[in-house]
C-alpha cells in the first residue's frame, strides 16, 4: 500500500539565517509575517509612504512597516525563539534542523588583576553578563547611564578570547573605547576610524567609516556627530571588510542604533 506520509514543516538555522520551507498553511505564514514586522518611526514623512507613481505609471505606496520576514520564508536567527513560540501558540508542529557551522573556541584572557590594579574591579551585575555569554550566542544588554558599557565589553571581549570589534557612534567614544581598552589589555588594541586603520585581535571601529567601507554613500549613514571624522584612504576598506568576516564577536555601543541602515548593512 502507497503510503504518502505526513510533510512536517521544518526550519533550518544556518549560522545568522534561518528558513521555513515545507509549509503549505498560507494564513499562518501571512499571521506570521505581520507578527514579524513592525511600524518604521518617522515612515509617515516619507515619498514613498505617502505614494508616487513608479516608472509603470503604476501608483505605488509603503505601509511604513520593515518586515523581517522575507518572501523566501528567511529570519534572523535572532528571531528563533519568537518563530518557535508562533508556531506553538498556533499548536503546529514544526521540525527544527541546526546546520550553524560549530562555534570556535578562544582562549580567555585574565583582565581582572589589572582592574584590580587599576583600581576598576566590575561590579557583580558586571559580572552577572559573563554568565549570560557563556549560555547565548547574542543579545541585548541594558545598563544605565554611567552603568559602565566598556567595563562590561572589555570583561566580554576577554571572556570570549576571540577575534572580537566594537562598532561605536562618533570620534569621541572611538578614542574613549580605545584608551580604555588599551589600558587595561595588555596587547595592541586595533582602531577604524576618524582617517586611522590599524587592525588588531581586538578592535574599536567607528560606524561611520567602517559603513564607507563596505560601499555605503554618506547621506546613507544617518549618525549625528559622524560627518567631522578624517577620511580615511579608500585602499583601507578591503582590510576593513576582511576583518569585519574574521571578527567571531561583533559588540555594538548605543544597541537602539541596531535598526538604523548602516548597522543592518553592516551585519547583512
Amino acid at each position: 500500500m502507497y503510503n504518502s506520509g505526513i510533510i512536517m514543516t521544518k526550519i533550518t538555522i544556518r549560522n545568522n539565517n534561518c528558513q521555513i520551507t515545507d509549509e503549505s498553511d498560507l494564513d499562518h505564514i501571512l499571521a506570521l509575517d505581520k507578527h514579524l514586522s513592525f511600524k518604521v518611526q518617522g515612515a509617515e514623512h516619507t515619498a514613498a509612504y505617502r505614494g508616487f507613481i513608479n516608472r509603470d505609471g503604476d501608483f505605488v505606496k509603503w505601509d511604513g512597516m520593515k518586515k523581517m520576514l522575507t518572501p523566501t520564508l528567511q529570519f534572523a536567527t535572532g528571531l528563533l525563539d519568537r518563530v518557535q513560540g508562533f508556531y506553538k501558540d498556533a499548536n503546529k508542529e514544526f521540525e527544527v534542523i541546526d546546520k550553524r557551522t560549530p562555534k570556535s573556541v578562544g582562549i580567555p584572557k585574565d583582565i581582572l588583576p589589572k582592574l584590580a590594579q587599576l583600581n576598576k574591579n566590575p561590579y557583580p551585575y558586571q559580572l552577572e553578563t559573563l554568565d549570560a555569554v557563556d549560555k547565548n550566542d547574542r543579545g541585548i544588554i541594558k545598563v544605565a547611564t554611567g552603568g559602565g558599557k566598556s567595563l562590561i565589553a572589555a570583561l566580554i571581549s576577554a571572556k570570549l578570547g576571540k577575534k572580537t570589534i566594537i562598532y561605536v557612534i562618533g570620534k569621541d567614544l572611538l578614542y574613549q573605547f580605545h584608551s580604555f581598552f588599551s589600558e587595561i589589555f595588555d596587547e595592541p588594541i586595533g582602531i577604524i576610524g576618524d582617517g586611522k586603520c590599524k587592525i588588531h585581535d581586538i578592535n574599536i571601529a567607528s560606524i561611520w567609516t567602517v559603513g564607507q567601507a563596505i560601499g555605503m554613500n554618506k547621506k546613507e549613514i544617518l549618525l549625528d556627530g559622524e560627518d567631522d571624522e578624517e577620511e580615511l584612504s579608500k585602499n583601507k576598506y578591503t582590510d576593513i571588510n576582511k576583518m569585519m568576516k574574521e571578527a567571531k564577536v561583533h559588540i555594538i555601543d548605543e544597541c537602539h542604533m541596531s535598526a538604523c541602515e548602516t548597522i543592518q548593512q553592516i551585519f547583512k
